[in-house]
């Protein structure tokens, strides 16, 4: 019975409009007995980020609650294209729907975590834009995709040495164009794993060691409880933006999956231990990071954000 596929898996979510924002244009999905996790983060205001993100989530429950392979088992990968099918056909009803009600920039970042039904110890992020998807193991931490911002682009963990134009500018999402190209990365999975899914209101508000201490210590604790406090935390912190969460713990002593090992290297495609930066500035102090900016992005990059092309999130 596809119900209990994953009854190794215990999930929770909670979503907040956080302290300075007039609506929630987050929105999170999660669908257990199909293996399926979902953060979306929409742009645009209430006609259109708060729309785009739930059409993101809709589409993904549609597809995996009510089509006619809902239940189909399958594999990880199935199911990721699965996912990229359903949120590209968000993807166009956004696009169109902004076209026709004269909205500029609606669109919605997305990060999705697909568990293989067949193979317990794979799964597959699928992202676009600034959401992320994390793997606490023990004493480290994984970030399991790379930001598609410019922050990302320049090397940069966040945009607080960015000047003031680029920063919160993410260079892909869900709606800014019919089709959307979503990274795929393979993650492995290990008996005890705990991942999160988050939006920027979270990890622009607490820093990764925040999170991964959060996440340590409070580890075997209720999965409601611990989302509660990392969103009290990051309300706490300011509640800059509207923050959400999806935490999924993986079963201890689970028969199908590989014990954790210790301090185990990053064995999933694209995974990456807490954060390395694509490159390393040279010496000269902050001035670099103004300059090289300025020099590798220029005023094209503003042009492109001013036509809709990127998005400022």
């Amino acid at each position: 019975m596809a119900g209990n596929i994953f009854k190794h898996l215990a999930s929770a979510e909670l979503t907040d409009i956080g302290h300075c924002r007039k609506n929630n244009e987050d929105a999170v999905l999660r669908l257990p007995e199909r293996g399926v996790f979902c953060v979306a983060d929409g742009m645009g205001g209430l006609q259109g980020g708060e729309v785009a993100s739930q059409a993101v989530v809709d589409a993904l429950r549609k597809e995996f609650s009510e089509s006619s392979e809902a239940a189909a088992s399958g594999r990880a990968g199935s199911a990721a294209k699965r996912a990229e099918r359903a949120i590209n056909a968000a993807s166009l009803w956004i696009k169109e729907r902004a076209e026709g009600l004269g909205l500029g920039g609606a669109g919605s970042t997305v990060v999705v975590l697909v568990f293989d039904p067949t193979t317990p110890s794979r799964a597959v992020v699928l992202h676009a834009g600034d959401s992320r998807a994390y793997r606490c193991r023990g004493e480290e931490l994984v970030q399991l995709m790379t930001d598609h911002s410019v922050a990302a682009a320049a090397g940069l963990r966040d945009d607080r040495n960015l000047p003031a134009m680029y920063r919160g500018v993410i260079t892909r999402a869900v709606g800014l164009d019919r089709h959307v190209r979503l990274e795929s990365t393979e993650v492995e999975v290990a008996s005890g794993d705990l991942f999160l899914l988050c939006s920027d209101g979270l990890d622009k508000m607490l820093s990764d060691r925040q999170i991964h201490e959060f996440l340590r210590c409070r580890h075997d604790e209720d999965l409601q409880d611990l989302a509660k406090a990392l969103i009290a935390a990051a309300l706490e912190a300011g509640g800059d933006d509207n923050v959400s969460v999806v935490l999924v713990r993986v079963a201890k002593d689970c028969p199908l999956l590989p014990a954790p090992a210790s301090r185990r290297s990053a064995a999933g495609r694209g995974e990456s231990s807490l954060w390395r930066p694509a490159f390393t500035w040279l010496p000269g102090g902050e001035w670099t990071v103004w300059v090289g900016v300025a020099l590798a992005l220029g005023a094209g990059l503003w042009a492109l954000v001013s036509q809709g092309y990127l998005r400022v999130h």
